[in-house]
């Protein structure tokens, strides 16, 4: 039997951020013995999972970024479609969907599947949001597929048109709590009598982390004796305001982690997240979170479909008044029973092996279709 070939295509790089994340837990747990996948990714730099990608079969391309090289960056999205014999071109590029399944149409590839991720535009560029808002209307015209992380995501980038949900499914067993596991991170931290808390993401004007540090100045007037954790690099320019704040300020207990591979881990010796997004289409570290019994203090502004175990999301809103409230809540949430919550997240469906297993289903239907037309 023929492999569905399949064409993923990244509106960025693949990192640790969150569309990785779940691009990378998918490719590693689907079945690909009837499958196969490439990646198209923009811009040039390092990509972290080339040999895994490779191992499994596929390949990478990498592309000129669309805001530096319009032509370029068409030419060769164009010319790896048009040779690549594939079957199903994934978009992943929120908005930018419209235009990269334009092509696909253009290069004759019959199904053509847009995957929404957010529930707004990344960008605070006037000229780009009237872009991203044409190339979102071409979506309708070009996709023959919509999916989405969650409804959400779907009613943002597809209005009231029908839609599939695919859910940010996760390897449940590597966040499986324990207390053991909690004192271990805090000894190696060396931070064994300290509450610890943590904010997971790429410094961006999204993730608001300039709003998590005035919680935190507020939070040191507190008698608590804490430690806060950013995990996460990204755009460096808003990394280098908090960390320019941090020390102007003299900010005593902030720490900076950088990116890491030991989220996981990590998330063991941590009492507390917070998560004071502008928005988010479903954010994969607080289904993680959830998984390892970790209390998560969120915007209101991220879609509430994200609560999965109810006791451990709290929402509030995230406007300078609110601080006060933000620091409140977290004095009070310290005390709160921690266990592992695995079993419900994955009767909540969120288990990357099974719902990995319903992807590979839904690829195989959706070329059913268009060779049963």
């Amino acid at each position: 039997m023929k492999k569905i070939k399949i064409l993923i295509v990244c509106g960025g790089v693949l990192d640790r951020g969150g569309i990785s994340s779940y691009l990378m837990n998918y490719y590693r747990n689907i079945d690909k013995s009837e499958l196969i996948f490439d990646f198209i990714v923009q811009g040039y730099s390092e990509c972290l999972f080339i040999n895994e990608i490779n191992n499994g079969g596929g390949k990478l391309f990498q592309i000129p970024n669309k805001s530096r090289n319009l032509y370029q960056h068409l030419r060769k999205l164009y010319s790896i479609m048009k040779n690549g014999n594939y079957d199903i071109v994934h978009a992943h590029a929120d908005a930018g969907n419209g235009l990269i399944l334009k092509i696909a149409k253009i290069a004759n590839i019959r199904v053509r599947i847009s995957h929404s991720h957010s529930t707004n535009f990344y960008t605070k560029s006037k000229i780009k949001i009237i872009l991203n808002k044409l190339q979102k209307k071409m979506i309708i015209h070009n996709a023959t597929d919509l999916w989405g992380c969650s409804q959400a995501a779907c009613k943002w980038l597809y209005g009231k048109k029908n839609s599939t949900i695919i859910r940010n499914a996760i390897e449940t067993n590597r966040f499986d709590y324990s207390y053991d596991k909690y004192e271990q991170i805090k000894q190696s931290l060396c931070i064994e009598n300290k509450k610890t808390i943590c904010q997971v993401g790429h410094f961006s004007h999204i993730k608001n982390q300039m709003f998590t540090i005035k919680i935190i100045e507020k939070l040191e007037t507190e008698n608590i004796n804490f430690k806060f954790y950013f995990i996460g690099e990204g755009d460096m320019e808003e990394l280098n305001k908090v960390k320019e704040y941090v020390l102007n300020n003299k900010i005593r207990n902030v720490i900076f982690l950088g990116s890491r591979d030991d989220v996981p881990t990590l998330f063991q010796g941590m009492d507390l997240l917070v998560m004071p997004s502008l928005f988010e289409g479903f954010p994969v570290t607080l289904v993680e979170a959830q998984a390892s019994g970790l209390k998560c203090i969120v915007s209101n502004s991220i879609t509430k479909e994200v609560k999965i175990v109810d006791e451990l999301i709290e929402f509030l809103p995230i406007t300078d008044e609110s601080i006060s409230l933000w620091v409140k809540t977290i004095v009070n949430s310290f005390d709160y029973e921690r266990i592992s919550r695995i079993e419900k997240v994955k009767e909540m469906n969120y288990d990357i092996k099974i719902e990995a297993q319903k992807l590979k289903e839904k690829y195989i239907s959706v070329i059913s279709g268009v060779c049963n037309e």
